[in-house]
């Protein structure tokens, strides 16, 4: 099978590898779309994201949708030829936090493209049954490999307690930031404001339902809500950015007694906020890690129309193409949101 292989800093490079076989309990999956995530390009352009550094040929992909094309041992659903959604967080299932109903924090998780664990930019994986989810008709195969990071928006919105009749800031309107901005309207977001780069995505950001956007460039973000909010501050204000910027603005943001989540992934190891701003509002600062039981929410809400996931993907590429992809998505070129790579029958 042909697969995408990280070989250096901006290297990658089209192999053969072998077909895998499916074992116990799994299943072979023949990939159909993968997503471009913000950290893959991160192991493409720098190696590493924190302590996570590529240390030999690596395959990146997490965002992946495929279809059953042979069950191991043991699996007798769902049948050969079904189309799936994918958690590619594999738990341990037997530790305290997998028992405790938070399998997203299970140190021993097996994450598609995480080294030194290949991902799925391939022509086939292998994957646990019970993390697979049968996708209607209704949705395209793309649509079934963007639930991964509308899971994250969901486990987002759901942290960080949004309610109804909240107000709430999303700095960083990247295909996270657009997908928590969705998930927060249905949870009842009575006023949502969005700040981005680039004008392209905040133009959807308003379109899902932002009530007023700012380029951030522009400086003197804070001051704008806190115009728009008769000087309180937003309930909730989430950085889908991970930048230093969007940590100022978040705290300068909230409102008093308000919920801070960090949704993105900074590039360096440390960031900072002011502790005495945050610490005198008492505020709540929330991280978020990766997703939790979100993909048969994600499925549900999808089918209801309550999430727009089409019209994220704004490029698509054919799997040989990878390195322009990635290119792209690191340059921010030609108001790329979200890259797919379409891997076969897409």
């Amino acid at each position: 099978m042909k697969a995408a292989v990280l070989r250096g800093i901006r290297k990658v490079v089209i192999e053969e590898r072998p077909v895998p076989e499916p074992g116990p309990g799994e299943l072979r999956l023949r990939v159909t779309c993968v997503g471009v995530c913000g950290s893959d390009v991160h192991y493409y352009a720098h190696g590493r994201i924190g302590d996570q550094v590529v240390r030999g040929p690596h395959v990146t992909g997490h965002e992946f949708a495929g279809v059953v094309e042979k069950t191991g041992p043991g699996v007798d659903w769902p049948p050969v030829g079904t189309r799936v959604a994918v958690e590619p967080g594999i738990n341990c299932g037997r530790c305290e936090r997998c028992i405790t109903g938070h399998p997203n924090q299970c140190p021993n998780v097996v994450f598609y493209g995480t080294p030194p664990v290949q991902g799925a930019f391939a022509e086939y994986v292998c994957h646990p049954a019970r993390l697979v989810y049968p996708v209607p008709d209704s949705l395209t195969d793309e649509d079934a490999a963007v639930l991964e990071p509308l899971g994250i928006g969901i486990h987002s919105v759901r942290r960080t307690r949004v309610d109804l009749g909240d107000s709430v800031a999303i700095f960083g309107c990247g295909p996270v930031g657009l997908l928590t901005l969705q998930c927060a309207r249905a949870a009842g977001a009575s006023r949502i404001f969005a700040t981005d780069l680039h004008e392209r995505r905040l133009e959807l950001a308003r379109r899902m339902g932002a009530e007023q956007t700012r380029v951030a460039s522009a400086g003197g973000v804070p001051e704008w809500i806190k115009e728009l909010t008769d000087g309180r501050g937003v309930d909730a204000a989430f950085d889908c950015a991970g930048v230093q910027a969007t940590v100022d603005d978040c705290i300068a943001s909230a409102r008093i007694g308000g919920r801070v989540g960090l949704v993105g992934i900074p590039r360096e190891d440390r960031v900072s906020f002011a502790i005495h701003v945050a610490r005198r509002k008492e505020l709540d600062l929330v991280n978020v890690r990766r997703s939790r039981f979100t993909v048969e929410a994600g499925l549900a809400m999808a089918r209801a129309g309550q999430v727009d996931l089409r019209s994220l993907v704004t490029h698509r590429f054919r799997l040989d193409e990878i390195a322009r992809a990635f290119e792209l998505v690191d340059t921010y070129g030609d108001g790329v949101v979200k890259a797919m790579i379409r891997v076969s029958g897409a």
